[in-house]
């Protein structure tokens, strides 16, 4: 049997639960980037954020186990906890939400979806994959600016927010409207991205999975416990 690294109990639900939204909010980013639907920004691979992101999935391997816990049960877990958070935030209003998103990411598709050509001018169909578009400063009017300007040809299918825009970087997008962003130039500049990208990712993976999912699937663990006289991870 492995050693445990932490032997109370309730300490290791909340390691445990905090590992849930961390390891969702990270399994979202690459579910993302191997998407072969959405076409993501010139020069995001360069980042190496996807292997930053496995890293830490690995890390997440690692720290359950030493829990004591069997890997299946961890995914279980991490399936019904998501399906039970969603079923809550479905409920909660927009609104009631701790952070305010610094940056918006703009998704896209080409909106012409039909039009007529061949032999026998037969109407044909074309499925646009989902682009990945720039990312902006929330605040910045240059964001509106640039929707009106590709409207005639492209359709805004969402707008995502974040906190950091590395994040919508790890997410695909474009980051050459940005005053923060220095460009892909150099060996320096392509090092300090690959170093700082996928971190920071994390980082944004983490305070989100926290509000997300902790505190709903902790409040659930307890009132288990009070009902049913045992812990969700264990049986004693």
């Amino acid at each position: 049997m492995q050693e445990e690294i932490v032997h109370h109990k309730w300490l290791k639900s909340v390691i445990l639960t905090l590992l849930l939204g961390f390891t969702t909010e990270t399994f979202l980013i690459l579910l993302n980037n191997f998407n072969p639907n959405i076409e993501e920004a010139i020069g995001v691979p360069w980042t190496f954020h996807t292997l930053w992101e496995l890293g830490a999935l690995v890390g997440v391997y690692y720290v359950v186990k030493k829990c004591n816990i069997q890997f299946y049960t961890f995914l279980a877990a991490l399936f019904l906890g998501v399906l039970f958070t969603f079923a809550i935030w479905f409920f909660i209003p927009k609104s009631v939400q701790p952070f305010e998103y610094q940056y918006h990411g703009i998704e896209l598709r080409y909106n012409t979806d039909t039009h007529v050509e061949g032999v026998y001018h037969q109407l044909e169909e074309y499925d646009y994959p989902l682009e990945r578009g720039p990312i902006f400063k929330i605040s910045d009017p240059e964001k509106y600016h640039y929707i009106d300007k590709f409207s005639e040809y492209y359709q805004v299918v969402n707008m995502m927010g974040f906190l950091f825009w590395q994040t919508g970087m790890a997410y695909g997008f474009d980051t050459a409207f940005l005053k923060e962003f220095r460009g892909f130039n150099g060996i320096l500049r392509r090092l300090e991205l690959s170093v700082t990208v996928g971190p920071v990712a994390l980082i944004e993976s983490f305070i989100y999975g926290t509000y997300r999912y902790f505190f709903i699937l902790m409040m659930f663990q307890l009132i288990w416990v009070l009902l049913k006289k045992e812990h969700i991870w264990w049986a004693k």
